[in-house]
């Protein structure tokens, strides 16, 4: 009789040899795979041996070496002969999308993943930890892929180390069809807009940056939230209306009209910008003044009430009127202009005075010497712009004194006409029709002005509390 602990010495060993055994076996089918030895797979298969070399991969991921299946090669070669096998991801990588319908009804798992990095480290080479076939999909715009993977259920949520769905990748690349095959396939449940791990951005952000207009609503319709914000303080409304080439007041439309409870009044964390700041001022590189935007935002509940580091939409040099009568109609009282602080504004005050000629006495500041002027001017963007190159150095001033004048001329010619037009506004009684709109939009409040459309009203009602008409 043996005693029990040779028998479980015993036990040790002889599972020793054999894992040993899976190991060498694991090995030779995941060669045969590289070498399209289809006889060689075909009796290892049969002598018992694991398609997905489980053994020979937990090894390599204990001694934290990057490790492919005989799916991964296989596919990766397009070998879609080889279709008892494998595949965790290598068709998906490649779109072999006949290769791959084998491999699923074979039983590969659509749901495996790479290997995890280091704690603290990205290690994972070539693809993120937690890539699954999906992701790959994704990523490389493979629809047929996609859809394959769906219906015999990839999970569509499942993220990488770096927080990134397949949905997110496929936005991130700009792939619209791609995205669409998420959507319109992923209905066993709900698909989830998550964030990214290192920017905060959504897919819904991605989509917005890149104006992809269909996958915008239908992602809206899916539940993506408009209002979060990315790591930057920034929700896909801010992105929508910051100046630039991208820049579609379509996108901004969609999002407000479209969006759940869409907020056009939140701040993003930086600088406290709302989007309005982004459609009415210049003070930064993404701000640009838009009057048919601003007149978007105002209408739907934007707060007028907003500031800038510089000049009041009333006292600017421009003569557009558009975000001043949009403001108009959105308010019960204009406040006068007391309270604006410009009740003692007449025109041509405040005009900035000509820029003296180098070395004139006139004007303070005799003692400036011929240098310092120069830099003064070169520092004002104009002196060193090449626009008078070709004249003297005394030319150049007196042309630049010459566009100064004009400048302040039509400043002033566009502060006549808006303040003129202003003290009308605010002579004239307001009427009834305008004090109901004020009050039903009150009534509603500014994140449920996007429901107007829907209410059972005639359309020009709809039209009159959006401020298009009165």
């Amino acid at each position: 009789m043996i005693p029990g602990s040779c028998k479980m010495a015993e036990i040790r060993k002889w599972d020793k040899l054999l894992s040993t055994k899976d190991v060498s076996n694991e090995k030779r089918l995941t060669e045969a795979a590289q070498n399209r030895n289809i006889k060689e797979i075909e009796r290892l298969l049969d002598a018992g041996v694991s398609p997905d070399a489980s053994e020979l991969n937990r090894q390599l991921f204990y001694q934290s070496e990057y490790y492919l299946t005989p799916l991964h090669h296989a596919t990766h070669r397009g070998y879609d002969d080889v279709v008892n096998l494998l595949i965790k991801r290598g068709a998906a990588e490649l779109g072999h999308e006949e290769c791959l319908v084998h491999l699923l009804d074979g039983g590969a798992d659509c749901n495996s993943s790479t290997k995890f990095s280091k704690h603290g480290s990205y290690t994972a080479v070539p693809h993120a930890g937690g890539t699954t076939p999906l992701h790959l999909a994704a990523f490389n715009n493979h629809i047929g892929c996609v859809k394959q993977l769906i219906w015999n259920g990839a999970d569509y949520n499942a993220v990488d180390e770096r927080g990134r769905t397949s949905l997110y990748l496929a936005a991130e690349q700009g792939y619209s069809d791609c995205v669409h095959a998420h959507l319109d396939n992923a209905i066993w449940k709900d698909i989830l807009s998550l964030p990214e791990k290192f920017t905060g951005n959504t897919p819904l952000h991605e989509c917005v940056k890149k104006n992809m207009l269909d996958c915008i609503e239908k992602l809206l319709e899916r539940g993506s939230d408009v209002n979060h914000l990315n790591h930057l303080g920034l929700s896909p409304l801010h992105l929508s209306v910051m100046a630039g080439e991208n820049y579609q007041l379509d996108t901004v439309k969609l999002l407000i009209t479209k969006g759940y409870k869409p907020n056009v009044n939140l701040c993003e964390k930086k600088c406290s910008f709302t989007p309005l700041h982004y459609a009415c001022f210049t003070d930064t590189v993404s701000q640009e003044r838009r009057p048919e935007l601003a007149e978007l935002l105002l209408a739907y509940g934007a707060d007028h009430n907003i500031r800038n580091k510089r000049v009041s939409e009333l006292r600017g040099g421009h003569s557009d009127r558009t975000i001043l009568s949009a403001i108009y109609r959105c308010v019960i009282h204009l406040p006068s202009l007391d309270v604006l602080g410009h009740a003692n504004l007449v025109v041509g005050q405040g005009i900035p005075p000509p820029p003296r000629q180098i070395g004139d006495g006139g004007g303070g500041g005799g003692d400036m010497d011929d240098g310092e002027g120069d830099s003064l001017l070169m520092r004002g963007g104009l002196a060193g712009a090449g626009i008078f190159g070709g004249m003297g150095h005394a030319g150049n001033i007196q042309d630049l004194r010459q566009h100064h004048l004009t400048l302040a001329r039509h400043w002033a010619e566009n502060q006549r006409e808006k303040l003129n037009w202003y003290r009308q506004l605010l002579q004239g009684p307001r009427t009834l029709q305008h004090y109901c709109r004020c009050v039903i939009r009150e009534c509603i409040g500014a994140k449920k002005l996007v429901k107007v459309p829907e209410l059972p009203l005639p359309l020009t009602m709809k039209e009159f509390l959006l401020l298009q008409h009165g």
